[in-house]
């Protein structure tokens, strides 16, 4: 209990002189006390530090200047000091090590990213013939003669004919959609509408919306150091007949399907897929719909090709 009360009374001595500006002044013998003190506290802190060979390099260099040796003191610590610079050098060279190999590590987890840019038009049979278009040259064997696909060498050269063909008005550009997709997870992107039709049942009857428009999907997947392409596309409209009657029985087949084609190959850096469809259920059957599909990768592949 005495000692409780002695350190209370004792704060309150030093609250009050520092509240009132009555602390007493110290005399230069405590003053002497308390550097030593902090002398022995510094050294104790540099005696828990670990003895490096820089440490004691410095230690050296301290005692020479001290005993009027200021120049043996300074190459002593130009040498220290090229002893760190080396060694933090080796740092940085194991740490841009561990770096890349992380980057390789990310780059084994995280899958490659491609822009697929897509170009779709409506052409005229007869003008795209007149322009020096010849489809059954153009045809693989495994085409037919409505629909077929070619891996085109020059994405560039081809959009230069593309311009050349809708300038001169043989085409006209439909869409120009841009997808995202990573290797391995298709994506699509849809560009149209829906329309009311209805839907009858055996107990009771509804409205039902079916989609229209243009759909595209897009799956890539590696191939050593190509990319396989996979390739869907569709277009559709509503009938006329939804323009005089907006909901139409369901057995009326409400939609048209213009085209629906399919095409897989492998493509190379430069590569891109052109794709040729005549337009089918239409009122003018000498249209036809070229697409062209153009990837282009957006972020770094994977460092070791699979084998």
């Amino acid at each position: 209990m005495l000692r409780g009360t002695l350190v209370f009374c004792m704060f309150l001595s030093v609250s009050g002189g520092i509240l009132t500006g009555e602390e007493p002044p110290i005399s230069l013998s405590r003053l002497a006390e308390i550097r030593a003190d902090l002398d022995r506290v510094e050294q104790w802190i540099k005696s828990q530090q670990t003895d490096t060979q820089e440490a004691r390099m410095e230690r050296a260099a301290n005692d020479l200047e001290r005993s009027g040796r200021a120049d043996w003191a300074a190459a002593i610590r130009a040498r220290r000091v090229r002893n760190e610079i080396a060694l933090r050098q080796k740092k940085i060279a194991e740490l841009e090590a561990e770096i890349i190999q992380l980057e390789q590590q990310n780059a084994d987890l995280a899958p490659s990213q491609y822009l697929i840019d897509v170009t779709v038009l409506e052409a005229d049979v007869e003008k795209l013939r007149d322009a020096g278009f010849d489809f059954n040259e153009f045809a693989q064997q495994s085409g037919t003669s409505r629909k077929s696909f070619q891996v085109v060498d020059r994405s560039d050269v081809f959009r230069a004919w593309i311009d050349e063909i809708t300038r001169t008005g043989a085409a006209t550009v439909v869409s120009r959609p841009k997808i995202i997709t990573e290797l391995n997870r298709p994506a699509s992107i849809f560009v149209g509408g829906h329309v009311s039709v209805i839907d009858e049942t055996a107990e009771k009857q509804g409205v039902k919306l079916l989609p229209y428009g243009l759909k595209i999907s897009v799956a890539a997947v590696r191939c050593g150091k190509d990319v396989g392409l996979d390739v869907k596309a569709e277009q559709s409209s509503p009938d006329p007949e939804l323009a005089k009657s907006p909901v139409a029985a369901a057995d009326q087949k409400p939609i048209r399907r213009h085209f629906n084609v399919r095409a897989k190959s492998n493509i190379r850096p430069g590569e891109a897929m052109f794709i040729y469809t005549i337009k089918e259920n239409s009122d003018d059957d000498r249209k036809a719909i070229l697409l062209l599909v153009d990837p282009k990768m957006v972020s770094r592949p994977k460092v070791d090709d699979q084998r």
